[in-house]
């Protein structure tokens, strides 16, 4: 199968700064941010960069470092290990969880300073807390332990996770039930399918990327995708279709690189805000988009000169997609 190449690609460079996630703004479709880290991360300076799109390409806006402490809003400090993952829940705004590598998933809400729940979620460091985008209650977590776990917060012992979604989520949520062995390597990643309630993507160390199906009560891979020649860091399914653009700012769609691609990028088939699109990310330092109905990546990046670390789509966008590495680099292109 011949995989269709990337068109045109807007860069940023940051010297001296490694990136380890990418988010695009749900409020203006130019912007989107960037966590780094000097050193790789390892040690030194923290960073948030804003990147903005616009006439003269793609840029930085604006940075805060983690050593000023005189920048955020708001700190939360409970955990004892490195936070790996940070996600707000849609339905319930004022409402985020963090993965930790020491072994747990805390809940916060923006009007408390300690968290409101403690979930002991894995018996290795975790990596991924991810909530449904149709349950405000619901949350996977994936960790070294090679487990994918759903949790109902509404019930009375949220360190219980739930398996499937054959019976209510109301009754019996509190029974001991089976987690998912997604990879016998550790799960590095988890995202839920925007438009089906009972599907999940994990990413694993195990260059595996995988679709659960929970309808039978327990999970049943759908859909193995093989590709990555390297541990699988992000996997993303596509964002919920938005119907709505924003006005203020500079549209991504106007910029020259990209507008001789607008046509190309249309048709529904190549959508990011489809039920069977996902793009993954890993160590083999390449970016690729799937199909679940293809056996084969439909696209892939190979741009970046390191591990790529973050991947996100645009929200106000069809088929943008942003991608952010240790190679210090954002790239934003089409898939």
């Amino acid at each position: 199968m011949n995989v269709r190449p990337p068109g045109p690609t807007l860069r940023c460079k940051t010297p001296r700064f490694s990136h380890h996630s990418l988010a695009f703004s749900p409020f203006f479709e130019n912007r989107l941010a960037v966590a780094s880290g000097a050193n790789f991360g390892i040690v030194g300076n923290g960073r948030v960069h804003i990147l903005e799109v616009s006439e003269g390409g793609l840029g930085v806006a604006k940075w805060f470092d983690t050593q000023d402490c005189r920048l955020p809003v708001k700190i939360w400090h409970e955990h004892s290990a490195e936070i790996m993952s940070v996600e707000w829940n849609n339905l319930q705004k004022d409402t985020f969880c963090t993965a930790s590598w020491d072994q747990h998933v805390k809940i916060w809400t923006t009007a408390r300073q300690t968290s409101l729940v403690t979930v002991p979620a894995g018996e290795g460091q975790m990596y991924g807390a991810s909530w449904s985008p149709h349950t405000p209650s619901m949350l996977a977590t994936c960790g070294a332990d090679g487990f994918l776990k759903i949790y109902d917060l509404r019930t009375g012992d949220p360190s219980k996770p739930i398996q499937g979604f054959r019976r209510p989520l109301s009754q019996d949520a509190d029974r001991p039930a089976d987690s998912t062995q997604a990879s016998p390597t550790e799960v590095l990643c988890c995202d839920w399918n925007k438009y089906d309630i009972s599907t999940i993507a994990t990413a694993s160390k195990d260059n595996g990327l995988r679709i659960w199906d929970m309808r039978a009560g327990t999970a049943v891979c759908d859909t193995d995708f093989k590709g990555h020649t390297m541990a699988v860091r992000k996997v993303h399914m596509g964002p919920i279709r938005l119907w709505w653009i924003a006005d203020s700012g500079y549209r991504i769609a106007n910029h020259p690189r990209f507008r001789c691609n607008r046509d190309a990028a249309e048709p529904f088939r190549w959508s990011p805000h489809h039920r069977d699109i996902l793009a993954s990310s890993g160590y083999d330092m390449t970016c690729r988009v799937w199909n679940r109905t293809r056996p084969a990546a439909t696209m892939v990046h190979t741009d970046h000169s390191e591990f790529v670390m973050g991947l996100g789509w645009a929200l106000f966008d069809p088929g943008l997609l942003g991608s952010c590495a240790w190679d210090e680099e954002v790239h934003l292109y089409r898939t």
